[in-house]
């Protein structure tokens, strides 16, 4: 298996079987912490995009390498859920929010990323409104080879409809017990964080 580059957070995992968000990410959990015993949270962005594939971005390039080096010993052993695991071509939460924003249509299909603050989810609508810039997709859009949004230079990249309607909507989203208040929210009725565009 090829070394991380220097600085990576993001990995793709292929796994065994499907999971579902619910299945997974406890799973992801119990990985991570034996990777990285010494802090609580790991990553900020899962993607399951298809069956039997993750997309994760870790908090930092430290965390990403030694998740890396954990799974790399599991993948493709008997009753593992990762068979294979790679560095993803785009790194970081925001390059990975763009990358969504820039193949979705909506932000209401199943396979939509969740993200992650401080270990309690993250409205995705937020999230993209907060991190996702017209210039960052243009750069992602370039640099993605997969597909372009565009048949000319990715100057002409715009967001997809979806994105465009939900940036426009007010969002709320709900998160109980915060241990840090980011400073894009504020506490709702409840005691509960609320999260407001």
């Amino acid at each position: 298996m090829a070394a991380l580059s220097v600085g990576a957070t993001t990995l793709i995992l292929k796994m065994s079987k499907k999971l579902s968000y619910e299945e997974f990410i406890p799973v992801l959990q119990r990985l991570s912490k034996m990777a990285v015993p010494e802090i609580a949270y790991h990553f900020d962005l899962v993607h399951l995009p298809w069956k039997k594939l993750a997309v994760i971005n870790f908090t930092s390039p430290q965390t990403c390498a030694k998740c890396f080096q954990i799974f790399s010993m599991i993948a493709g052993k008997e009753g593992s859920v990762i068979s294979d695991l790679k560095e993803a071509q785009h790194q970081g939460l925001a390059p990975n929010l763009a990358l969504f924003c820039l193949r979705s249509m909506d932000f209401v299909h199943q396979h939509k990323p969740q993200v992650f603050f401080n270990g309690l989810e993250v409205p995705l609508p937020l999230a993209c409104k907060q991190l996702v810039t017209p210039e960052l997709m243009r750069l992602v859009a370039t640099q993605s080879s997969a597909e372009q949004r565009s048949s000319e230079s990715g100057d002409d990249v715009v967001p997809p409809p979806g994105l465009e309607k939900m940036i426009s909507a007010p969002v709320r989203g709900y998160i109980k017990e915060p241990s840090y208040m980011p400073p894009w929210s504020c506490i709702g009725y409840g005691g509960t964080l609320v999260f407001e565009l």
